[in-house]
């Protein structure tokens, strides 16, 4: 066990590695208005989840509305969090290779991912490539996250990557980013385990990632055992199934309750990894057994730990 304990939300605590522990928050465009104060208050980032690439290198911004970047950012004005912009994920990659393997291309999507963060003010652009198949379209990944960070590094603006537990970067990818999303879940049938957990934290650092840029990625919905496609939200399941809290299986469904998120979190402050990144937020419960609320006790027990 590690001595340093990390903190998750502004207050600084007395340790030989004084930094912020990161609660990271994906959040679907369609479910903007239920994010609160309760919330936002006890994330350290939120991810707006999501553009795409065109096929001419712009940016498809069909899902974005001013209406709900405005009210992030008066939620971020109250509580300080950053906002980050999401590109891709799953369903949304389909012109990511045709994209990143043409120089030009390449070159246009960076530029408008850039204009598109001074614009809107976004704090970082979080890449979540789902998944290049060929060493051609993996080279080309790694391009894309380098001159990225290049071209906006001196911005202030971040780069981060949402990876599976089986992606790897090049070298120069890794030290380009500033944080890797781990999606540690949707592995096999118990799809988000603890052990499943600690393995792909361990799979990163073995290929050399800085602790400190993870992020364990950790699932607020369920997903049945025996048939992967069918899921269900957090908050769904405790209103159908009213678990107990050290309960991870009802209904044929796998989640993590309070007492495997708790253990996840004891497991990151322990070993000084970087957070925790959360898909997605809006799936939690309002109430005690909500594991939003839950991630922000056990980093307040650590910290008290630290101070011992």
């Amino acid at each position: 066990m590690f001595a340093v304990i990390i903190f998750c939300k502004g207050e600084s605590i007395n340790s030989s590695s004084d930094r912020e522990f990161l609660v990271v928050g994906y959040l679907l465009t369609y479910n903007v208005k239920q994010v609160d104060d309760s919330i936002a208050g006890k994330l350290t980032d939120i991810i707006y989840f999501s553009v795409e690439p065109s096929l001419d290198g712009t940016i498809d911004t069909s899902r974005l509305k001013q209406s709900d970047i405005d009210y992030l950012h008066s939620l971020k004005q109250k509580h300080g969090f950053r906002l980050l912009l999401a590109i891709g994920g799953w369903g949304r990659c389909k012109n990511f290779a045709s994209v990143c393997i043409n120089d030009g291309l390449r070159k246009k999507l960076i530029n408008d991912l850039h204009q598109l963060c001074l614009k809107y003010k976004f704090d970082g652009i979080d890449y979540d490539w789902e998944f290049p198949d060929n060493e051609q379209q993996k080279q080309a990944y790694n391009k894309l996250i380098v001159e990225t960070s290049q071209a906006v590094k001196s911005y202030g603006i971040l780069v981060t990557c949402a990876l599976s537990p089986w992606q790897k970067l090049s070298k120069e990818a890794y030290q380009a980013l500033d944080r890797v999303h781990i999606m540690a879940y949707d592995q096999g049938k118990r799809h988000s385990t603890y052990n499943k957990a600690v393995e792909s934290l361990n799979f990163f650092m073995g290929h050399g990632v800085d602790r400190s840029k993870l992020c364990l990625g950790v699932p607020f919905y369920g997903r049945m055992i025996e048939d992967f496609g069918n899921s269900m939200g957090y908050n769904q399941l405790v209103e159908k199934y009213n678990p107990k809290r050290d309960v991870d299986e009802v209904g044929g469904y796998y989640f993590n309750g309070p007492d495997t998120m708790q253990k996840k979190i004891r497991y990151c402050c322990e070993n000084n990894i970087g957070g925790v990144m959360i898909w997605e937020i809006s799936q939690d419960t309002s109430d005690e057994t909500s594991l939003l609320s839950e991630i922000s006790r056990e980093c307040e027990r650590m910290e008290k730990v630290g101070e011992k």
